[in-house]
């Protein structure tokens, strides 16, 4: 197979292709020299084409959903973490060794604030 053929063909491509089966269904007596291309066998490959178009989206449609529900538990996950180091502090102080257990740093080890006298030149 070549590579070409693992690449998407644009949709105004395939709708003028759908435009040319909906013609080629008014000719009377179509009938080619090469048997590939009569209407039924454009005809079966058109409703395979749909068929997978129509498979693809919903597995789409499933992994929007899947996608969705694994963020909900991520922030579901992640506030009830928050909480837990909330209530650590709240527990054990602000300067226990089991504020550092859950990833906190201790008050004692932050460093203190300094803060600048505003300028008097101005």
């Amino acid at each position: 197979m070549s590579s070409s053929a693992l690449k998407r063909i644009s949709t105004t491509v395939l709708l003028e292709d759908e435009d040319a089966l909906y013609g080629l269904r008014t000719i009377e007596g179509y009938n080619p020299p090469n048997k590939e291309y009569t209407l039924e066998i454009v005809e079966a490959n058109f409703k395979e084409y749909k068929a997978a178009q129509e498979v693809e989206s919903g597995i789409e449609k499933a992994l929007e959903a899947a996608r969705d529900t694994t963020i909900r538990f991520q922030h579901k996950f992640h506030s009830s973490v928050v909480g837990s180091r909330k209530q650590v502090v709240a527990i054990y102080g602000e300067d226990a060794d089991e504020v550092v257990a859950v990833g906190l740093k201790k008050k004692s080890d932050r460093k203190p604030v300094r803060r600048s006298k505003p300028d008097a030149s101005k």
